[in-house]
């Protein structure tokens, strides 16, 4: 009997060389809002049976979720089928769902070898040249009334001759956050130009504003960071606010750490070190700059 592994070594993936490339990902919009990945661009066609192929890897396909958590594809660029869960955090002792995992399988050696496990789901991915391994998005919602978002940019490495991942990048975001009406074709950089200066989840000054999963006496309106005079960042678009006036929705650079930012359940913190924070300014005292951040690597995340 031919075991599953070698069927999939049999089978040359047509859809490498037409993998999607960065600038063909998700909008930001779309990416921001937490939509999933369009996994029928990526999947290896040839497998006609899913569900057998995966029953054969011993995967308890009975639990809801895990076949469809299931992706065979050549992650790796080596021309050899892999496989990816992204999907409920689930198992087969354990069929309650808590929160998306992720899992990244590579064929080798004949069995499947583990190379990059979280939290979270993959919203988007993409290769560099059809013969690199791809690149990841992961999306982490966290529970217990922690208003974040977190959006981990993980591109290929090896380590000691194994393929592996390494956060790049890391972007925060709020629950809910409104998005831009209009989206810019470019991003377009700023410095702020009179500080202390405020990041706000929503477009405008809203001091009555409840923040998603607040108490009642956490009200504390809707400012989420204060950034110092010379912070700079990029407008991804805009949206005009409940008073008519035009703020811009912005990612700030990672080097321009704020004075503070709003924490858990409203308490007021000093902002973890390599996090963006993604929200709403207002363009009156921002300066619009030719040169991008040095530290912001705008090729990888920017969509269009």
């Amino acid at each position: 009997m031919v075991s599953p592994l070698t069927r999939l070594r049999g089978w040359f993936v047509l859809g490498l060389l037409l993998s999607p490339e960065p600038g063909l990902a998700q909008e930001t919009t779309a990416l921001l809002g937490g939509g999933g990945l369009d996994w029928t661009v990526w999947e290896d066609g040839s497998i006609a049976d899913k569900r057998g192929l995966l029953e054969e890897l011993s995967v308890c396909v009975e639990v809801e979720g895990m076949v469809d958590g299931h992706h065979f594809l050549d992650f790796s660029g080596d021309g050899v089928v892999d496989l990816i869960y992204s999907g409920p955090d689930i198992a087969c002792d354990h069929p309650v769902a808590r929160g998306e995992r992720t899992a990244l399988l590579q064929a080798k050696g004949g069995e499947f070898s583990e190379v990059f496990v979280s939290s979270g789901a993959i919203v988007g991915m993409w290769r560099e040249a059809p013969w690199q391994p791809v690149s990841l998005v992961v999306r982490t919602e966290s529970c217990c009334g922690d208003v974040f978002v977190h959006y981990s940019y993980l591109y290929p490495v090896q380590r000691r001759g194994s393929l592996g991942y390494q956060e790049y990048n890391h972007i925060v975001f709020v629950v809910d956050m409104p998005l831009p009406e209009t989206v810019y074709d470019a991003p377009r950089p700023f410095v702020i130009r009179q500080g202390p200066y405020n990041l706000r989840a929503t477009p405008g000054i809203d001091d009555d504003y409840e923040w998603p999963y607040s108490r009642p006496f956490d009200r504390t309106g809707n400012v989420l960071a204060a950034y110092r005079y010379g912070a700079t960042g990029i407008a991804l678009g805009e949206r005009q606010s409940p008073d008519g006036e035009t703020w811009w929705f912005v990612l700030m650079d990672v080097a321009s750490r704020p004075l503070g930012i709003r924490g858990y359940q409203g308490a007021w913190e000093s902002a973890p070190p390599r996090q963006q924070l993604v929200g709403w300014m207002s363009p009156d005292f921002l300066r619009e700059s030719i040169r991008l951040p040095a530290t912001l690597d705008t090729t990888r995340y920017w969509r269009r």
